[in-house]
């Protein structure tokens, strides 16, 4: 089905990457448990995580792909106050996100400092971090999304 409509594909695109943020949330997570399993798991572990992300990567090109290829052919660049309702509910969940990375963040380190007395690698709490903020991205999408978000609440704080 051919669809010309501005803000229809915007919020097919942010539909799709609402999805890859949920994969990638799993990815980190499965990342972050893999330090603490045994070392027959940590192989296995890892193969998925190599497939996981291959196959997130084909999503990322199978999502932006067309809209890159038609930008390139034609020269074009949508307009950005074409936003269809998809589009506001996305940005919406991703200030959400970051407010929970925050607190987050301060509480992972809190629970570093005093339960785990510091013990917590760089690495994991990178893993840790990246797969909250993907994983409440994209659950808050979803949950605003299915709840029917209403655009009219924010039309206040303009």
């Amino acid at each position: 089905m051919k669809n010309e409509n501005c803000a229809e594909k915007s919020d097919q695109i942010c539909s799709r990457l609402a999805w890859i943020m949920l994969a990638t949330g799993l990815l980190y997570g499965l990342k972050l448990i893999t330090g603490w399993v045994t070392p027959d798991w940590q192989n296995t572990l890892q193969m998925i995580i190599t497939i996981w992300g291959l196959v997130i990567s084909l999503m990322i090109i199978w999502t932006l792909a067309p809209t890159f290829i038609k930008k390139i052919k034609f020269q074009t660049v949508e307009h950005p106050e074409l936003q269809g309702y998809v589009t506001n509910i996305l940005n919406r969940s991703l200030v959400i996100s970051w407010g929970v990375t925050f607190v987050g963040m301060v509480m992972l380190h809190a629970i570093d400092t005093v339960l785990l007395s510091g013990s917590l690698s760089g690495a994991a709490f990178f893993d840790a971090m990246l797969a909250l903020m993907t994983l409440s991205a994209s659950v808050t999408f979803l949950y605003l999304t299915h709840s029917g978000y209403d655009q009219t609440q924010d039309e206040g704080w303009d």
